[in-house]
């Protein structure tokens, strides 16, 4: 399986962990992100498997409207196409303060300044790559775009200040972009790791045995599968990694993981009316 792949937020954890996926399985990959530092790690690793052809990266502060649509164009033409989208870039509670477990952030807490920066990474970064992308996937009929979510949970729980209404507004514009784009070959799905994951997203002072965090590497099976060509009946649809079963056949453990996209599940109730 080959793909020319976008994907932003893959200098560390679990963009980095798609971006080795990806490649060893033939992909092509240009990856975003404003860790520099951590970019150039990952090519020189990279490099060292032998891969250096198939990864460009680019640093960029994807908050930059103009960059970020600039950056997008770029990698088009580096790729020569482009038929995946991986919107992986996000910030977590550890940018309101370091402590959130033993102390989490009260709404009132954020500033208007985090929640704006929250919002401008976690979703609007991904519409600005989407609505850049998708024009050269509909020239070609063919297209797969997946957007790292998080728990329902963890958009409505109390202490989830500005994270949880910026991923479920990545949530909402995964769900109305699968369904604007149906029966043009393009589908759009949510990913999840399913629960607290080992990345910098935890801080090292976390009251949390690290070994029993789930590791970033769950996301590559159901990633690969989605980009499957065959697969253009799976869209509008959420898959937490954690449920995907390594040792059973991918065509089972894609229903064994997966869920409606956002609240589809309960829309249909919330319209019906009330017995008298």
């Amino acid at each position: 399986m080959k793909r020319s792949v976008i994907l932003t937020g893959g200098a560390n954890g679990i963009g980095k962990a798609m971006v080795m996926g990806l490649l060893k399985n033939g992909s092509r990959v240009v990856t975003m992100d404003q860790d520099e530092k951590g970019l150039n790690l990952l090519h020189k690793e990279v490099e060292g498997l032998g891969m250096r052809t198939q990864l460009h990266v680019m640093p960029v502060n994807l908050i930059d409207q103009d960059a970020a649509i600039e950056s997008a164009t770029q990698a088009v033409h580096w790729l020569g196409q482009v038929d995946t989208l991986i919107n992986n870039i996000g910030i977590g509670r550890q940018e309101i303060k370091e402590d959130i477990f033993k102390n989490p952030p009260k709404f009132w807490e954020v500033t208007p300044q985090l929640w704006h920066r929250f919002f401008s990474i976690n979703t609007h970064a991904a519409f600005l790559m989407m609505r850049t992308v998708v024009p050269y996937m509909l020239e070609k009929k063919f297209g797969r775009i997946v957007n790292v979510t998080t728990t329902l949970e963890s958009t409505v729980r109390a202490g989830g200040a500005a994270y949880g209404p910026s991923k479920a507004a990545l949530e909402s514009l995964t769900s109305i972009a699968a369904h604007d784009l149906m029966g043009t070959g393009i589908t759009v799905n949510a990913l999840l790791p399913g629960g607290p994951t080992d990345t910098n997203m935890i801080p090292k002072s976390a009251p949390i045995v690290r070994d029993t965090l789930l590791k970033p590497s769950i996301m590559v099976p159901p990633l690969l599968w989605l980009l499957e060509e065959k697969n253009t009946h799976l869209s509008a649809l959420r898959f937490d990694a954690s449920k995907w079963d390594t040792t059973i056949s991918p065509e089972d453990a894609c229903i064994q993981s997966q869920a409606p996209i956002a609240w589809i599940s309960i829309a249909g109730k919330m319209r019906q009316p009330k017995e008298s």
